[in-house]
């Protein structure tokens, strides 16, 4: 019998939110490390079916879970004999992509907004640097490559921003004789493909945690774009690199200061405020706001949002 009684949530997907991929996951932030300073993973169960307990769903595999600031990864270990290896493999990715949060805290001189609006400013002008100066990134390739071995059998990706549906409660497990996380979640992606898998175990994501890294998700997306459009960062990276002719040839600490100087004085020049990005960005979630005000873990994080605003 469970002890906990089960919590279900829904927010229709947002089609404005693209889905992200494979890479854009594992090297987004780890939710948890562990004490080799990985991606912690949690063991777990994950069946097709719709069911709490899942006796008549079928399971996909067992195998570890592992939390990002964008989505968790679950690498089945039943039928892959080099999981470990890819699960180091993943660990590797997250440090070699450290230096990104290096760059974006050393945005912190352009913006002094904090939150997650702050993060949506540091992670555009971070990623659109990165993106053009990286070229035939070697990372890029790792990760294409890991990505076709470990999504190739029961392995997958759940990003937070395709979640649509979860349920979840606290079920009673004879076989570990002590009670275990069980959620059902449902997924659709931004090409409207859908999905629905129920993960058990002590690691499994509870229905609070899931739409709180949801809204925070969608909103990052969002107030990103909008940063991007208000400040317009594409024309301005033109702008920029137009002065070096070749900007491969110029040294990479030369190009980060001129682009630092570049979005500062942009900034300035437009007024463009973390207030006004927030109030953008709340607007363009618009009747989405409704659903998550329904969701009390949710509804905390659009109250931080509209303070800001």
């Amino acid at each position: 019998m469970p002890d906990v009684a089960p919590v279900e949530y829904a927010v229709p997907r947002n089609p404005a939110v693209p889905t992200p991929g494979f890479g854009e996951i594992i090297t987004s932030e780890s939710a948890a490390r562990d004490r080799q300073g990985r991606p912690a993973a949690h063991s777990v169960r994950v069946y097709s079916g719709h069911d709490i307990p899942p006796a008549s769903s079928a399971l996909i595999d067992r195998g570890s879970l592992l939390g990002f600031e964008r989505g968790w990864l679950f690498l089945a270990t039943t039928q892959d004999p080099a999981w470990r290896e890819t699960l180091r493999e993943v660990g590797e990715i997250a440090s070699k992509r450290a230096g990104g949060a290096a760059l974006e805290l050393a945005m912190d001189v352009a913006v002094s907004a904090s939150g997650v609006v702050g993060r949506a400013f540091r992670t555009v002008t971070v990623d659109n640097f990165v993106g053009e100066m990286a070229g035939d990134d070697p990372v890029k390739n790792q990760i294409a490559a890991l990505e076709r071995r470990a999504l190739s059998a029961k392995s997958m990706v759940l990003p937070y921003v395709d979640i649509v549906r979860v349920q979840s409660e606290r079920i009673w497990s004879w076989s570990r004789l002590r009670a275990i996380d069980c959620s059902v979640i449902t997924l659709e992606t931004s090409a409207g493909e859908t999905r629905t898998v129920c993960v058990t175990g002590a690691g499994a994501p509870v229905a609070a945690v899931c739409m709180q890294r949801r809204f925070d998700q969608e909103f990052l997306q969002i107030a990103g774009a909008v940063w991007i459009e208000l400040l317009g960062l594409q024309e301005l990276w033109q702008s920029l690199v137009g002065r070096y002719g070749d900007p491969s040839a110029v040294a990479v600490g030369r190009v980060w200061d001129d682009w630092k100087n570049a979005v500062r004085a942009r900034m300035a020049s437009r007024q463009v405020t973390p207030a006004q990005v927030a109030s953008l960005a709340l607007q363009r979630i618009g009747p989405w706001l409704d659903h998550y005000r329904r969701i009390p873990p949710a509804l905390e994080r659009v109250q931080a949002a509209e303070a800001l605003a």
